[in-house]
């Protein structure tokens, strides 16, 4: 925090402190893991491989180069637990809530660097909510812990199974997907765990309810079942959420795991529809799934979860206006609208980026469409070159490239960019405040014409 204190008398940009201090995690993370003490075997660990560790946990993104639970000591074991924890969250939401906890005053700065870490549509009350998200991810995560008791506990017995509960509940909340059951075969996930229904429930609804996002859970707080008064991003989150939850569900249980037993299917279908949006945990081998299976399982990685949440991806938000903005083009509409709310002036629809159209009026300034604009021509032209070379290198070919590749760029926190265009969502306009009609040249140029 006296970071923020040095960078708010200089005015570095919010997004940069983030940035820094995001980075100064993963460093400090990578030092931790290279320590002997961090190994069971006593010996260090090689720079490339700390760092690789460090950022995969900072990042919630799950992929790893060593096996958690037979490589990592304790030590080690605790250190990634804490940056699932904090990199999840975000480290600016941990450290000005631990103050917020303690009383300590906070200065306008840092109440600004917050509201942009929280993606909140406004200053005010942002550390109220900081301090209320801060005291429901340990409580919701201490429920999970408890509800894991049962299957961890006649394993590896009350010390080994707490520490089993509170690690998977941890990592399932933060959609980090790291693990400590493969001590038989390495890899294996929750594999042996198909069909233990307190095991998939319990971390199915965990990955959910962390991929909300921080404004829908103060919304739930604030309105209860009023889901009329809760802002234009909630009400897009959670239908988001239910039609992505139910879809491929159906889709699971009736083309891909047809062969299973009843309670397996009904089981793998649930968290093979959940987990992809982007914790990586899998209780079937995912070598399984058929082309389809595999191109729906992209779709829910590439989409991920809500603004603001611990999930990654493009978030369910942009996913839903940029379907909210082809029905218009498609109805010829001139406003794209929402649950009755106009997102944007459609002579503002720009293509900040081949994904992440950006309405500029949802951010006055016009940084917004820059910070989203820049995102999407840089993340898609990495997933091109990326992904082209990995499939030349990969001898199983094509096939298997953007399997392997959306997962790495999608969980990891590019979203952080992108918070800024969801959050003024929460600022959209009744339609009977919409501006009056366009000028000719401008509507011209929506509706198709020359």
């Amino acid at each position: 925090m006296q970071f923020l204190r040095k960078t708010a008398v200089r005015g570095t940009s919010p997004f940069l402190i983030i940035a820094v201090a995001f980075g100064g995690l993963i460093l400090l993370g990578t030092i931790l893991l290279m320590l002997p003490v961090a190994t069971k075997s006593g010996q260090g660990t090689s720079f490339a491989d700390a760092l690789f560790t460090a950022t995969s946990a900072a990042c919630v993104t799950g992929l790893v180069v060593h096996n958690t639970a037979t490589y990592w000591s304790l030590f080690g074991q605790t250190v990634i637990l804490a940056l699932i924890q904090v990199g999840g969250l975000g480290v600016v939401t941990v450290v000005v809530g631990v103050r917020a906890l303690r009383r300590q005053r906070i200065s306008l700065r840092e109440r600004t660097i917050m509201q942009e870490s929280l993606s909140a549509s406004k200053i005010g009350g942002v550390i109220r909510s900081t301090r209320f998200i801060i005291v429901t991810t340990i409580g919701i995560e201490f429920i999970g812990a408890l509800l894991l008791l049962p299957v961890f506990v006649p394993r590896f017995g009350w010390e080994g199974g707490s520490g089993e509960a509170i690690f998977h509940a941890v990592s399932a909340f933060c959609n980090a997907g790291f693990d400590l059951l493969s001590t038989k075969q390495p890899y294996q996930s929750l594999l042996a765990y198909s069909t233990n229904v307190d095991m998939n429930l319990v971390i199915g609804f965990l990955i959910l309810i962390g991929g909300l996002g921080f404004i829908t859970w103060i919304d739930v707080r604030k309105h209860g079942w009023h889901i009329r008064r809760y802002h234009l991003q909630s009400k897009i989150v959670l239908v988001a959420t239910v039609i992505l939850l139910l879809v491929p569900m159906v889709y699971f249980f009736c083309c891909e795991f047809q062969n299973f037993p009843m309670k397996k299917r009904l089981l793998a279908s649930f968290f093979q529809t959940v987990s992809p949006r982007t914790a990586g945990f899998n209780t079937v081998p995912l070598t399984q799934l058929s082309d389809n299976g595999k191109f729906m399982t992209i779709l829910l990685m590439f989409i991920g979860g809500g603004t603001g949440s611990t999930a990654g991806g493009i978030k369910m938000t942009t996913a839903g206006v940029l379907f909210c903005a082809c029905l218009a083009v498609i109805f010829r509409r001139r406003e794209v609208m929402a649950f009755g709310r106009r997102i944007a002036p459609p002579d503002h629809l720009s293509s900040g980026g081949y994904f992440y159209p950006v309405p500029k009026s949802v951010n006055r300034s016009g940084n917004g469409d820059k910070r989203c604009g820049a995102l999407g021509a840089v993340n898609q032209p990495v997933r091109m070159c990326f992904g082209a070379g990995y499939g030349r290198s990969d001898p199983g070919g094509d096939s298997l490239t953007a399997f392997e590749f959306t997962p790495t760029s999608d969980t990891i926190d590019v979203h952080r960019a992108g918070r800024q265009f969801d959050s003024r969502l929460c600022g959209g306009q009744p339609p009977d405040k919409v501006p009056g009609p366009l000028p000719r040249g401008n509507r011209k140029r929506w509706l198709g014409g020359n």
